[in-house]
């Protein structure tokens, strides 16, 4: 889960903005949706029960569906700065201090 919602979000790294396009219209059969496009990085977010083999069995070309954490270093490096901000702002709301934060009442 990330931030408020109940979904599993992961990330999909994709080639070309017509493999965009395609991605955006085939996650719908999977009980899937995008939820973040920065460029041609996508954030699609997915039940619990959607396997990740699932999801990737509708991706265009090779995309296949990560976790944050499993994109490397010189992955990122290749990333536009959107892609790259898109990227940051999913690690940080896979982070357990940001979910311990949303889940805290607020103190003053």
């Amino acid at each position: 889960m990330s931030g408020d919602l109940d979904v599993r979000e992961r990330l999909v790294l994709l080639d070309s903005a017509q493999d965009v396009g395609r991605a955006l219209a085939a996650v719908a059969p999977v009980s899937a949706q995008v939820l973040h496009q920065y460029g041609s990085a996508l954030v699609v977010a997915a039940k619990d029960t959607v396997a990740d083999d699932e999801l990737a069995s509708v991706l265009p070309g090779e995309a296949r569906p990560q976790a944050v954490s499993a994109v490397s270093k010189t992955v990122r490096r290749k990333l536009d700065d959107t892609a790259a901000l898109g990227v940051a702002a999913l690690e940080m709301r896979s982070s357990e201090r940001y979910r311990s934060a949303k889940a805290s009442p607020i103190r003053r």
